[in-house]
């Protein structure tokens, strides 16, 4: 059950770094309106059939890696081993966001 608690708590954060990395990127910086094309996929309706799986795997595939490393490293890995891929992984997932809007 910890270790269900733990994965459980590794996605929450993930989701929120992702979220919190978007927001930053896009409003904060304002990289959003000089990125959307005019002729683009803004509606549901006008965009590809893959468009949705990738956006999909885009938002969730991080968060579901901070899970699995937390539910992979509950009381089997030391900290400073745990901490060294934590923080790999927050840096990667920043990295992934940024580039999406270069």
């Amino acid at each position: 059950m910890k270790r269900a608690a733990a994965s459980t708590a590794g996605f929450v954060f993930g989701l929120l770094l992702t979220w919190l990395c978007l927001y930053i990127f896009s409003n904060a910086l304002g990289l959003r309106s000089s990125r959307v094309p005019t002729g683009g996929c803004l509606d549901k309706g006008d965009c590809a059939w893959w468009v949705a799986p990738l956006l999909f795997c885009y938002v969730f595939m991080l968060p579901v890696l901070f899970g699995v490393l937390n539910g992979m490293a509950w009381q089997r890995w030391s900290l400073r081993k745990w901490s060294g891929w934590f923080l790999g992984l927050s840096l990667l997932t920043v990295m992934v966001d940024l580039t999406s809007y270069l």
